[in-house]
């Protein structure tokens, strides 16, 4: 099997925890980015809450004078979400910047312990693609692997929210996930391949 047919078989578990040392030495950013994006995700779902209450409680029934502490509530809430999206985002930079130069520092090392065999038989353009492209998706990999998790939580609250409000409206409205999970699943075979061809041509190109 040669350099090119193995880009189908990347994202396996065994790759995926050989990469876990990586993170050894950024646990604080890791927590750090795990709770900004709890926290993150609960207070986004706590805004139309709060909006709701305003509106049924307040503004239908003309009582006005606890709308505006209700208000400086929503701020309130509104910059500590802002707080949160802002500590996460930092985090998962720093943890991912910090995974992409310790790879290239391991991968840089391993080079210079490789034969010149190795390199009569390699191109430079594939070995430099591969090097720098394969990192720098790894380290996207970890930066973007925490905004996944929030984009989960945040569709869990969205859920359970229009349950509680809605449970009707919201079993209706979670009619369409079988759907999309039908699509992602016809979908992602398609992708991995035009991933595969993409990456391949422009190794080639390089080389």
């Amino acid at each position: 099997m040669n350099d090119d047919q193995l880009f189908g078989q990347i994202y396996k578990p065994s790759v995926v925890k050989r990469l876990i040392p990586y993170l050894k030495g950024r646990v604080k950013l890791v927590v750090l980015a795990l709770v900004a994006t709890a926290l993150w995700s609960i207070s986004q779902a706590a805004m139309p809450f709060i909006i709701k209450i305003a509106i049924d409680e307040y503004i239908v029934k003309g009582k006005w004078d606890g709308l505006l502490f209700l208000s400086i509530g929503l701020m309130l809430v509104v910059l500590f979400n802002n707080l949160c999206f802002i500590a996460q985002e930092i985090s998962c930079v720093k943890i991912g910047q910090g995974v992409l130069y310790n790879l290239k520092k391991d991968m840089f090392g391993k080079i210079q312990q490789l034969s010149l065999g190795f390199f009569d038989k390699t191109e430079t353009g594939r070995l430099i693609s591969r090097v720098q492209g394969d990192v720098y998706q790894i380290g996207e990999f970890f930066t973007m692997m925490v905004g996944g998790l929030a984009d989960i939580a945040m569709l869990g609250w969205i859920i359970a929210a229009i349950l509680i409000l809605n449970f009707k409206l919201g079993l209706i409205a979670l009619i369409v996930i079988p759907c999309l999970v039908g699509v992602m699943w016809y979908w992602q075979p398609k992708a991995k391949t035009s991933f595969i061809l993409s990456r391949t041509a422009i190794s080639s190109v390089n080389s």
